[in-house]
């Protein structure tokens, strides 16, 4: 029985000394910075060297973005390169809402260097994150240059002004939903893709989506 008890005392500290070296290594490597902002999201709006806004949060909220991170990189940075991974982080913008915050993680595959957004949803009242996230693709309307988002020739051509993320009640329920918005395009298709979501038991649900296609690219 006491070889048991210290065989389980033996394996908690091994666990918990791995688990902790691995959060260090991760917030080493990706160091998750967040800027606070406000519905509606106009990202084109979005100074993402600002300071002034920037957002202390502790410990754990932190490892959460950063195991996002990661968890991107390993999905969709084909290189082994330290600093490419790294690159692929490029901020996150803290959305708050009465019930539930959105932090927004913009993100930069390689090599397509292509940009977009995971979003991970905490909800405020049992202080919790919701296990899945949201994507939001956005290399149609953003290209990530020079530390900055810059609108793409389409997002000007197709003068698209709508912000990527606000707050709408779809369900005339008086509990808020997130709509999404971005743009499609697949070299000759165009297209405004809008998702509503509702959250509710730790749980994302899509109420709406649309798709409405938008004109053709001149030449």
């Amino acid at each position: 029985m006491k070889k048991i008890y210290l065989l389980s005392i033996t394996f908690f500290v091994l666990y918990s000394c791995s688990n902790k070296l691995e959060r260090q290594a991760i917030s080493e490597k990706y160091r998750a910075n967040v800027l606070d902002s406000q519905f509606p999201l106009r990202l084109a709006t979005v100074n993402l060297d600002n300071d002034k806004h920037s957002l202390a949060l502790d410990d754990n909220k932190v490892f959460k973005i950063e195991k996002v991170i990661k968890d991107f990189v390993d999905e969709n940075v084909l290189s082994d390169d330290p600093k490419i991974q790294a690159d692929a982080y490029l901020r996150t913008i803290r959305l708050f809402d009465e019930k539930h915050t959105l932090y927004v993680i913009l993100l930069k595959s390689y090599p397509t260097d292509e940009v977009t957004a995971r979003v991970l949803i905490y909800d405020n009242n049992t202080h919790e994150y919701l296990k899945d996230t949201f994507d939001l693709k956005l290399y149609a309307l953003y290209d990530y240059d020079n530390g900055a988002l810059t609108p793409t020739n389409l997002r000007r051509q197709f003068k698209i002004t709508s912000p990527e993320i606000e707050l709408t009640d779809f369900n005339w329920d008086s509990i808020n939903d997130y709509k999404f918005t971005r743009l499609w395009h697949n070299g000759t298709f165009n297209a405004i893709h809008t998702t509503i979501i509702s959250v509710a038991n730790a749980k994302i649900d899509t109420l709406s989506f649309e798709e409405k296609v938008i004109g053709r690219i001149e030449n």
